[in-house]
């Protein structure tokens, strides 16, 4: 995301560990619009995520129907890079 100009903002990781947000997968980028990745199920469909551009929801993708992580991240990057054009 940053050689598209979005440096990222917000990671659960980086939460206390006491901090029950910190659980549920989420980074932020800001830019020209704002995009997130999220899981909102961390329990039960650890492989779904849901990708937004400026709060509106683009695409959800299972990274189970990739061959490997690369795959999916590959596919994933190319779909953002359409939509934040």
């Amino acid at each position: 995301m940053k050689s598209m100009n979005y440096q990222l903002t917000y990671d659960n990781e980086l939460l206390s560990k006491d901090d029950k947000k910190r659980w549920v997968f989420k980074l932020v980028f800001e830019g020209p619009k704002i995009v997130e990745v999220s899981n909102d199920d961390w329990r039960d469909y650890t492989e779904h995520f849901n990708f937004y551009i400026d709060s509106k929801k683009i695409f959800t993708t299972n990274i189970d129907n990739y061959g490997d992580v690369r795959d999916a991240y590959d596919k994933c990057q190319s779909s953002l890079e359409l939509n934040i054009k």
